[in-house]
């Protein structure tokens, strides 16, 4: 049997972590087309997103608070991160935009992993009573027919 030495077990780490652990991105480093994942309008406000939020925050696993622009409440953003090599870093972020009575969501991702952090936030929104559940790759098919 073989043991990991500590070099070993690190650069495992960094294969499992992927490339976004080194790199300390922020908001602006995220906010990029390439990473642009979900573009979705709502027929809500920022405020009922943030209560959808809250209802889900309640009942299943948290997400990050929705902030609110002090400057110009229609618009908002929430983020989620991970750590960097020396600093947190952005990994996900959603930005709002409210016009009228309806809000225009832009959700960008900056890893790709098997569970998307940007995916159970617009769950979230869209089912703020029903918790997200990860479906397994082979069955996703068959739920969507």
């Amino acid at each position: 049997m073989k043991i990991f030495n500590t070099f070993q077990v690190f650069l495992i780490s960094l294969l499992i972590a992927g490339c976004s652990a080194l790199q300390n991105l922020t908001v602006d480093d995220v906010r990029q087309t390439k990473y642009l994942s979900v573009t979705k309008t709502y027929d809500l406000t920022i405020k009922q997103i943030s209560q959808n939020l809250y209802q889900y925050n309640l009942r299943c696993s948290p997400i990050p608070d929705l902030k609110i622009d002090p400057s110009d409440p229609n618009r908002a953003i929430l983020t989620t991160n991970s750590m960097g090599f020396t600093d947190v870093s952005v990994v996900t972020v959603v930005d709002f935009q409210q016009q009228g009575t309806t809000t225009l969501v832009k959700g960008y991702k900056y890893t790709t992993p098997l569970i998307s952090q940007l995916d159970s936030i617009i769950w979230a929104i869209d089912n703020p009573k029903s918790c997200y559940k990860v479906v397994p790759i082979n069955q996703q098919e068959t739920l969507e027919k």
